[in-house]
C-alpha cells in the first residue's frame, strides 16, 4: 500500500497508514478517508483566503478612516465627521468578527 501511494504522489500519506487506525481499513475506505482529505484541504484553503480578503478589505477601510481624519485635523475642508469615522470603525470590528471564528472542525474528514 505505501508503495502505491508513494507511487500516486501520496508520499506524505504514507505516514498515516502506518498508524493503528488505519492498519484494518480495506482500500475504499483509505480511498474515501484519501477523498475527504482533499475535499478538506481545499475547503481550508477558501476558508483561510476569505479571511485573509476581509482582513485585506478592513484595512483598506481603515486606511481611508485614518486619512480623512488626518484631513479633519488639518482643517482641509473635507465632508466627514467624527461620527462618519465612528460609524466606518464599527463597520471595520463587525467584519473582523468574521476572522476571529474558529473553523468549523464538523467539516474535518471523521478518520483524521
Amino acid at each position: 500500500m505505501e508503495q502505491l501511494l508513494k507511487a500516486a504522489g501520496y508520499d506524505a500519506l504514507t505516514n498515516w497508514f502506518s498508524n493503528d487506525e488505519f492498519k484494518n481499513k480495506s482500500s475504499r475506505d483509505l480511498k474515501n478517508i484519501i477523498k475527504e482529505a482533499r475535499i478538506f484541504k481545499y475547503d481550508i484553503l477558501d476558508w483561510d483566503s476569505n479571511k485573509r480578503e476581509i482582513t485585506r478589505h478592513v484595512m483598506e477601510n481603515l486606511d481611508r478612516v485614518a486619512y480623512k481624519l488626518e484631513l479633519i485635523r488639518d482643517n482641509r475642508g473635507i465632508n466627514y465627521s467624527l461620527d462618519d469615522a465612528i460609524k466606518d470603525i464599527n463597520k471595520a470590528l463587525e467584519d473582523l468578527k468574521d476572522v476571529t471564528k474558529k473553523y468549523d472542525y464538523s467539516k474535518l474528514p471523521k478518520d483524521l
